[in-house]
């Protein structure tokens, strides 16, 4: 606090200034009273004033410390106070997490580098890192962690593209399928078939012979077919087809055994049923369309291969004449199907096929072997 110095220099000509008439007054009263009554007033007012000094300083020191602002604090002061509070009243520092027990890890499984958090002194933070990862364990800092590769990504996109949703769909169930088949009915090289036994001479066996260029009517095939998926948007596809081939021309007929000919038009229809096996891949595959290609092959036995003639005069005339040989042929397209319902489909396969020459009788297929195919249908996903 303060000493005795210091208040008697704040105290220094602290004097209260009196009137020369109140000063006047006090003395009168003073000398016209008794020596005894007058000393005894003399320590009153010693008494008084003395009190009235002590007032006085103590109010010079409550009105004059607040205004002293070049007092400062020392360290000392500020070291004495922070002894001064218990232990227990200071809150306890929130427990250090130990390196071990972070295990930061990457997207790819590998640690990260690991800042450590060190003793505070002198009020600087140091920080300390680890060796860094080798090369060829760090994982891509290139991407933020938690993204996927640009790779995946790429990869992703691509599967959705190609539609493997259907193939997760259908789960390896086979389709039933329905459709019908319409070819080119135009032959690049005409020709008239002589079937005859040659002049003079006496079938064995009753013969049609023609008169005229072929005039063949559109190929026609329906079927019913299954497929199923071995493989990630792969299909295998077989069954069974009914083809009708047909043509028109002018002929004579010969029965067997005889020499006489009896002219008319020729109506020659020929009855197949094949087996093909296709291979389909999905190019894209959703729930509102499909697109695919697909190639495979063909081998078709002619159970009827009938000729109908119709004479000027007279009844029609029929004549049987029988195939021993199989039809091959190769096909080759793209297909689009269209989703009508969850499990039905409505598919277009237009596409190319080509028939090898097998020794069977003349046809659209002899006449013209590359053809163009239009394939439609339905299909029910199983």
């Amino acid at each position: 606090m303060f000493d005795d110095k210091d208040i008697k220099a704040m105290l220094h000509d602290a004097e209260e200034k009196v009137s020369p008439g109140i000063w006047s007054a006090v003395s009168s009263g003073l000398d016209a009273a008794s020596a005894p009554v007058r000393s005894s007033k003399v320590a009153a007012v010693w008494k008084w004033s003395g009190a009235a000094l002590a007032v006085a300083a103590g109010l010079a020191a409550v009105l004059l410390i607040p205004g002293r602002d070049n007092l400062s604090v020392e360290p000392a002061l500020t070291e004495s106070v922070a002894q001064a509070v218990p232990a227990a009243d200071i809150a306890p520092a929130a427990p250090l997490i130990k390196d071990e027990d972070i295990a930061p890890v990457s997207d790819a499984g590998r640690p990260l580098p690991v800042t450590k958090a060190v003793p505070v002194r002198e009020n600087v933070v140091e920080e300390v890192t680890e060796a860094p990862i080798p090369e060829e364990h760090a994982p891509d800092r290139k991407m933020p962690v938690g993204t996927a590769p640009a790779s995946d990504f790429a990869c992703d996109n691509m599967i959705a593209m190609l539609g493997p949703e259907s193939v997760q769909r259908r789960g390896g169930k086979p389709d039933i399928v329905i459709g019908g088949v319409l070819s080119g009915n135009t032959a690049n090289r005409l020709t008239i078939s002589h079937m005859s036994g040659g002049s003079g001479s006496v079938p064995s066996e009753d013969i049609i012979s023609e008169n005229s260029v072929s005039s063949f009517g559109i190929p026609f095939t329906v079927g019913v077919g299954f497929r199923w998926n071995p493989a990630p948007r792969f299909f295998i596809g077989t069954g069974l087809d009914y083809s009708l081939l047909t043509r028109t021309f002018d002929g004579t007929y010969t029965a067997a055994g005889s020499v006489t000919q009896i002219k008319g038009e020729v109506r020659n229809s020929m009855h197949y049923i094949g087996i093909p096996v296709n291979l389909f891949y999905n190019i894209v595959d959703t729930d509102a369309i499909d697109f695919y290609m697909y190639g495979g092959g063909e081998a078709e036995y002619c159970v009827s291969n009938r000729y109908d003639l119709m004479p000027v005069s007279g009844d029609r005339i029929s004549v049987f004449k029988k195939v021993d040989r199989l039809q091959f042929s190769a096909k080759f397209g793209i297909g689009v199907q269209f989703r009508l319902t969850n499990r039905l489909g409505l598919y277009l396969d237009p596409g190319v096929s080509y028939y090898f020459y097998s020794g069977q009788p003349k046809s659209i297929r002899t006449e013209q072997p590359l053809m163009f195919n239009f394939n439609a249908g339905l299909r029910f996903d199983l």
